[in-house]
C-alpha cells in the first residue's frame, strides 16, 4: 500500500512569512557608482525644484523616480554602446516614465525662498547688541519723525 501523502524532503524551502520586505534607496549600499549617481541626481533635482523641504511628499516620490529612471537611461545607454542589444521599447519605456515625471516636476528651476520669516529676523536682531542699539534708535527717530508718531498733532503743528 502506498502513502497518501508524498514525502517532505530536508532541502525543502521554508513557508514564506507573508511579510514583505520592500527596499529604499536608503538601503542601497551608497558605495556603489550607480547608488551615488541616484543620490546625486535626487539632491540636484530636489535643488532646482527650491529645496528638499519645500517640497511636497509627491514631489520627493517624483525627484526619487526621476533620479532612478535617469540611472537606468544611463546604464542602457552605456551598454548600447557597448554593443550589446537591447529591446528598443524597453528604452523608449524608460525614456517616456522619465519625460513624463520630469513634465510633471517642472522643465524651470524654481527660486529658493531666501527670505527669513520675521521670527528668524527678529532673533537675529536681539542677538546683536551693537545691532540692537541701533535698530532702536532708528525705531526712535522713525517714530518721532513719522505722521504716525505724532497721534494727536495737528499737521503742520509744531511738536
Amino acid at each position: 500500500m502506498q502513502p497518501d501523502t508524498a514525502e517532505i524532503s530536508s532541502g525543502s524551502q521554508p513557508k514564506p512569512s507573508g511579510k514583505v520586505r520592500l527596499l529604499t534607496l536608503e538601503d542601497l549600499d551608497g558605495r556603489t557608482r550607480a547608488a551615488q549617481q541616484v543620490r546625486e541626481t535626487r539632491a540636484a533635482v530636489m535643488e532646482d525644484l527650491g529645496g528638499e523641504d519645500r517640497l511636497s511628499t509627491l514631489e520627493r516620490l517624483a525627484a526619487d523616480n526621476v533620479a532612478l529612471v535617469a540611472a537606468m537611461i544611463a546604464d542602457t545607454g552605456a551598454r548600447w554602446l557597448q554593443g550589446e542589444q537591447l529591446d528598443p521599447s524597453a528604452i523608449a519605456t524608460l525614456q517616456n516614465t522619465f519625460n513624463r515625471t520630469a513634465q510633471i516636476l517642472g522643465w524651470q528651476r524654481r527660486a529658493r525662498d531666501v527670505t527669513p520669516d520675521l521670527k528668524a529676523y527678529a532673533r537675529t536682531l536681539s542677538e546683536s547688541p551693537a545691532a540692537s542699539s541701533s535698530s532702536a534708535s532708528v525705531v526712535a527717530a522713525t517714530a518721532q519723525n513719522s505722521p504716525a508718531g505724532n497721534v494727536g498733532t495737528p499737521a503742520g503743528a509744531p511738536q
